[in-house]
């Protein structure tokens, strides 16, 4: 084939030159829709992750790439144009980032800096930069449809990266509300287990950064592999990227003219020597690393010997600070074996095994299986055991735990009552004190069965950190667990981590040989002869036990409690409370009763944010659903907080009309939430929030995954030195949105801004909706994002993550965004008449705002319109049967409820959470609509 033949589109088809662009990947797209709603090469470099385009022969710009006119960055999603003030038809490219820039005004006065566009908009390349095909051209062109676009990708990529797709032969079907029995409930969740980290691994392993500089502490030679180098680094601002503590990255420089792919990174070790050596022969460098700190923008890695690569290749020297590296992810398999071992063991639980397994009454309950004669017996027993104890303490005061706050007399009945049953579910709304209730049921938990342990879990480390701080207060012996690699002495409670305490009781050892032989196990432990590993490994595990039997709290996450280190303690654990566990999946719950528990807490908010799932086939099939809502579904009643603590009146009034069956009640004043220097800031002195209107149009991010809007980002900024300069403190503002791309740019923006300085940007923190779940601040800027004239807002149809965005702030609250698209929602349009009603929805300069004149059919607000209430289910094991019961496996009449019952109240199976613990894609749709959808993959989404 001629290369004049291979110019064409490689989705149409189309091969006018004129009219492609050529992806660095050596092919060509059009810029045309085709039967789809985005372009075709928006498409392409959307999905593979490429990011330079260059132009072909016929072009009017013949083959120049596609670049910042400044830094040369070549994301074509991060790209956008200026144009001159006396000749509007010339432009120039600048990056998002740079139109911000000092030197772009002072180059030239002729620069309309205020005029930057982006090179795609509305999922299409400017006409300037790529003509799209007329309406007669497509007409003779292949049609692609979404679907088939995303058919040639996959492929593409499936023979590229050689993925395994066995996944997609299982036998998947949905979750159900109960099951007949513990085979059943593992088969039905292992499938989806492996689902979900096959997407979760495409993703990481697709994420990379290139022409990063890194700045080392040390050099290294040939000779020096023991050593322990230390490199710093900083992630471009317009990246999406997250990096957090633990991550273990891979540095990598081809040699001069030679070129090595991400995919051939992750893959080298599944080479034959053949295919090694000459992998190795392209490479200068490759240097694999673990993140040790983050500091700001400064991210610390720390190299050490990596077995499997080349010592040439593993050489430092004092030239590698003026190089530029690129970086690839090496994804954590460890939380998903972990998940699937708790499966087996679960379905294994019914038959004879030698491991110990939780109580035959909490097994049948998490199976949502009728009571029976002896789980009667059990359920009055235990609870005839609890109230015993609790006789001891008749009032609410002696309930109190020793330097918590007291109990008000909601969070004391709470406390009385799950405290009686072998499982319960606490549901606590924002700022209702969930964290102390829990840490009075844990001091008590422990009073009340001496010789016991107790664990406490929770999906992320700050979660676990939060609460088990609370945990130490009140006296108790509580033992840290980190996963392997985390523990640092800048964790919050170090000093109570089980790797802290193993080196003190070590260092104390009289037996010198047995020390050095520790000392040399942390620091080269590859360099020990495999014996004296071994001894060393048994004198840990030792310890590590002993260190166990004397505590009476364990707390770590879901997924280290299936640590091996656990496994010699796991007998003596009788109750375990689950905090925040609305936010993982249900295997990931499961991991923590992987012990002989009897009693369990489930602490959560069903009204909030869900699990993060990566694979939308996962999500489909019910992955998505918690625990904490199935066992709703099966007609256990939560006992739910009551009193907030948290917010302004004013500012939990929507909150609890709408998610909360308006029972939700102020434990706080209005006084008490008063800001006085603020009082002018207000549109209404009386009502500290507002919703200021703009109408600037949303864009992608660098991904394309993500969405941003300059226009709000603009008015954030204003609003923030208003404030600051209202007397508000940096330190006392939050930046809040649902898309990481808006996020990545408010931090573009604020760094840039000579007004503000450093030092206010590092002050205020800007974060991801979903991180941001459990947590406060005095005042906070929410920023909506989305502005189109489809009226699409994603994921912001989800009732949890508007109720999580506006329960955040304490003082006072902005809304930022577009009623126009927003109120095409009900949910929003509800909001925005909340706004109105109280005369706070406004727009223009932040120093002259009036009303905006937005006119919405006025609707009361239905007290728990989006409250999510527990279907009656046939079977429910809070209700007594009327004729003896039989369990459901023998029981011929017994029908499976319906898993797409659980949709019904309000769980959004397919909404994507932004970043918890890591960054991904965002806003899907409903499965069926997939052919509706602009571009949707596991991992991709556009709309």
């Amino acid at each position: 084939m001629s290369e004049r033949e291979s110019i064409k589109c490689y989705y149409c088809g189309l091969r006018d030159g004129k009219k492609l662009l050529r992806c660095g990947c050596g092919r060509y797209f059009c810029n045309g829709v085709g039967e789809g709603h985005i372009s075709h090469i928006v498409h392409h470099i959307a999905r593979s992750t490429h990011k330079e385009l260059r132009f072909p022969k016929d072009s009017k710009f013949r083959e120049c790439t596609i670049e910042c006119f400044l830094c040369r960055c070549r994301n074509p999603f991060v790209l956008g144009y200026i144009v001159l003030r006396n000749n509007p038809g010339t432009k120039t490219v600048i990056c998002r980032e740079c139109r911000y820039v000092e030197t772009l005004t002072t180059m030239t006065d002729n620069w309309d800096v205020d005029s930057w566009k982006p090179l795609v908009q509305d999922k299409k390349f400017e006409e300037w930069i790529c003509p799209s095909p007329s309406d007669a051209e497509m007409k003779f062109v292949v049609g692609v449809s979404g679907n088939e676009m995303r058919k040639k990708e996959f492929e593409w990529q499936t023979s590229k990266k050689k993925i395994r797709n066995d996944y997609y032969q299982e036998d998947l079907h949905q979750t159900y509300l109960n099951y007949h029995d513990c085979v059943q409930y593992q088969n039905t969740f292992t499938p989806l287990i492996k689902l979900e980290a096959n997407a979760d691994k495409n993703k990481r392993e697709s994420e990379h950064l290139v022409n990063i500089d890194l700045k080392f502490d040390d050099v290294r030679k040939a000779d020096e592999m023991k050593k322990t180098v230390h490199a710093t680094f900083e992630v471009p601002a317009n990246e999406e990227i997250r990096i957090t503590i633990n991550d273990t990255l891979m540095f990598f420089l081809p040699l001069k003219g030679k070129s090595v792919e991400v995919n051939e990174i992750h893959t080298y070790n599944e080479m034959v020597p053949d295919e090694k050596d000459k992998f190795f022969s392209r490479l200068h460098t490759l240097l694999v690393g673990t993140v040790q700190y983050i500091r700001g923008k400064d991210i610390t890695v720390q190299f050490e010997k990596t077995p499997g690569v080349p010592i040439e290749k593993q050489i430092i020297t004092q030239q590698h600070n003026a190089m530029k590296f690129s970086i690839c992810f090496q994804w954590m398999s460890i939380p998903f074996k972990r998940k699937k071992t708790a499966l087996q063991m679960f379905g294994e639980s019914e038959e004879p095994h030698d491991f110990p397994t939780m109580s035959s009454y909490l097994r049948n309950r998490l199976l949502g299986m009728p009571k029976n004669p002896m789980d009667m017996v059990y359920e009055k027993d235990f609870k005839d055991e609890k109230e015993a104890y609790l006789a001891q303490h008749p009032t609410l005061q002696s309930m109190n735990a020793p330097n918590l706050p007291t109990l008000n007399q909601v969070q004391y009945e709470v406390v009385m009552k799950s405290f009686t049953q072998s499982l319960s579910l606490i549901q606590g709304p924002p700022g209702t004190g969930k964290t102390v209730t829990s840490a009075t049921i844990i001091y008590h938990a422990v009073h009340s069965n001496p010789g016991k342990k107790v664990l406490v879990c929770a999906p992320s480390n700050i979660a676990v950190d939060q609460l088990a701080a609370k945990i130490v207060d009140t006296g108790v012996k509580v033992i840290r667990v980190f996963g392997k690699g985390r523990e640092s002495e800048n964790e919050p409670l170090y000093d109570y981590s089980l790797g802290k305490i193993v080196d003190d009781v070590m260092a104390q050892m009289k037996d010198k040989e047995t020390l050095e032989k520790y000392k040399a196990f942390r620091e080269e432990p590859e360099e020990l002869a495999e014996a004296d590993k071994n001894s060393i490994l048994a004198v840990i595990r030792d310890i590590e036990l002993k260190v166990f039997r004397e505590c009476d709290v364990i707390c770590c996450t879901c997924c280290v409690a299936g640590d091996r280190r656990l496994f010699g303690i796991n007998n003596q654990i009788d109750t375990v409370l689950v905090d925040e566990s609305t936010q993982a999946e249900e295997p990931e719950v499961l991991v923590c009763f992987m012990n002989s528990v009897r009693q369990i807490f489930l602490v959560g908010d069903h009204c909030q944010l869900g699990p993060v799932l990566n694979s939308k086939d996962a999500r489909k099939y019910g992955l998505g659903l918690p625990m904490f809502s199935r066992l709703l579904q099966l007609g256990h009643e939560p006992y739910r907080l009551q009193f907030q603590y948290r917010m302004h009146p004013a500012l939990s009034e929507f909150s609890s009309h709408t998610f909360y069956d308006g029972v939700l009640q102020n434990g706080v004043t209005a006084l008490e939430r008063q800001f006085n220097s603020l009082k002018r800031f207000w549109f209404v002195q009386n009502r500290p929030m507002m919703f200021v209107a703009t109408a600037g149009k949303e864009s992608f991010g660098s991904t394309a995954t993500s969405y941003l809007n300059d226009e709000e980002v603009t008015v954030i900024r204003d609003i923030i030195v208003k404030m600051i300069d209202c007397g508000v403190s940096p330190e006392q503002i939050g930046v809040i949105t649902p898309y990481i791309a808006q996020k990545q740019a408010i931090r573009v923006r604020l760094t840039k801004d000579t007004e503000l300085g450093v030092n206010v940007m590092n002050a205020i923190e800007i974060a991801s909706v979903d991180s941001f779940q459990g947590r406060e601040k005095d005042f906070i800027i929410f920023s909506t994002v989305r502005s189109n004239s489809t009226n699409e807002i994603g994921f912001l149809k989800n009732p949890q993550r508007l109720n999580v965005s506006i329960t955040r702030a304490k003082y006072g609250l902005v809304v930022v965004g577009n009623p126009s698209t927003l109120s095409s929602d009900p949910l929003w349009s509800l909001y925005l008449q909340f706004f109105i009603d109280h005369n706070v929805l406004v727009h223009g300069n932040i120093n002259n705002l009036k009303p905006f004149p937005l006119v919405l059919e006025k609707k009361k607000i239905p007290i728990g319109m989006y409250q999510y209430t527990p279907l009656q289910m046939t079977y429910s094991d809070i209700e007594p049967l009327n004729d003896k019961p039989v369990t459901k496996r023998n029981n011929p009449n017994f029908e499976m409820a319906n898993p797409l019952d659980a949709f019904k109240i309000g769980i959004d199976v397919d909404a994507v959470d932004d970043e918890p613990d890591l960054t991904i894609s965002e806003d899907e749709k409903q499965q069926e609509e997939e052919e509706e959808e602009d571009f949707s993959d596991d991992g991709y989404t556009f709309m």
